[in-house]
């Protein structure tokens, strides 16, 4: 899985850029929290230090971004980078949690990581307003009214789907989970005007209706 995740996330998107530079495309590419060593406090803006990423999934995607700026002009792309992706298709947290929630009477969610869900949907139109006003360079697109921690978002769609289930906080040492994940990675949100962001439960709900779960 390193061997794949690297020639994705890094070859891929050499190869992208190349190709980009020789067409004279612009290129949009999505990437990720994980650049960041996610230490600090109050969280990221687009032009922050990148590095050390956290872990080797965030050093794959440094790499693809370095890739780009090493190949490209910066107003020949744009890198959107954002977190906690939730939507349609795949496995989510949202649905991860909206499952757990009707098998168990309690759950266990980490609260000392802290970021912003954000719905592909919301993702979407956001870079689509970057495009249209012409916006290259970095961008952090993510949903509104953040950062909340894992634990905060599991209460949120326990309580919003009706759930009875409780939700318990834990630590992240409590989770012993094998890659390093981000303590505070959550992204600021400053490229796209305050009222064409929607509040991360706004979305939340708008996604739960559109999976019949509400």
């Amino acid at each position: 899985k390193r061997e794949e995740a690297f020639k994705v996330n890094s070859i891929g998107a050499k190869n992208v850029a190349s190709v980009c530079q020789k067409s004279g495309a612009f290129l949009v590419h999505i990437s990720t929290d994980y650049v960041f060593p996610g230490t600090k406090e109050e969280g990221y803006l687009p032009d922050y230090k990148t590095g050390p990423a956290i872990n080797y999934y965030g050093e794959t995607k440094l790499s693809g971004e370095k890739k780009i700026i090493n190949n490209l002009p910066k107003d020949q792309f744009l890198i959107c980078r954002t977190q906690w992706l939730y939507g349609k298709n795949g496995k989510n947290f949202v649905k991860t949690i909206f499952n757990l929630s009707k098998e168990r009477d309690e759950i266990d969610v980490v609260n000392d990581q802290w970021g912003v869900p954000t719905w592909t949907k919301d993702l979407v139109e956001q870079i689509a307003y970057l495009l249209e006003n012409n916006y290259s360079g970095f961008a952090h697109t993510v949903g509104g009214n953040g950062p909340i921690t894992w634990f905060q978002f599991a209460k949120d769609i326990v309580e919003m789907t009706g759930s009875r289930c409780k939700v318990n906080p834990i630590t992240s040492e409590n989770l012993k989970r094998e890659a390093k994940r981000p303590k505070y990675g959550f992204l600021r949100n400053q490229s796209i005007p305050k009222e064409r962001i929607r509040d991360y439960k706004e979305s939340l709900k708008m996604y739960l209706k559109e999976e019949n779960i509400l």
